[in-house]
């Protein structure tokens, strides 16, 4: 086995771009923003501390098995109810599916131009 960078070439790696898949919600997780963008959080972002979920859906392409992790933010009122707005991605959600987030789910998965995918929620 050699390195050789004049005969090597680049392979594609994940999903296609800009298309869209089914896929299966099999985990949410509960907890807070600063949860599960541990990379990306700034010590001066106000909104780290407010409560999300993180959705796991998982779908299948030419036999491989992709997993894609979104979060969703909400607030609690002061009786301890999950509460979120019409414009906010669980209210998208709701008007999307009918529904608010349950594992099991079947929904749609979008991928942008690098091949990342996120739930489509229009």
């Amino acid at each position: 086995m050699t390195y050789d960078a004049k005969n090597a070439k680049q392979i594609k790696q994940g999903l296609p771009s800009d298309e869209i898949f089914e896929g299966v919600i099999i985990n949410i997780q509960d907890g807070k923003i600063k949860d599960f963008f541990k990379s990306a959080i700034k010590e001066d972002w106000e909104n780290k501390n407010d409560l999300a979920i993180e959705l796991t859906i998982q779908l299948k392409h030419e036999d491989k098995t992709f997993e894609v992790k979104q979060p969703f933010s909400y607030f609690e009122d002061e009786k301890g109810n999950t509460v979120y707005g019409s414009s906010s991605n669980l209210g998208k959600y709701n008007k999307k599916y009918d529904k608010l987030p349950e594992v099991g789910d079947k929904v749609k998965i979008i991928t942008n131009e690098k091949g990342f995918g996120k739930i489509k929620l229009d």
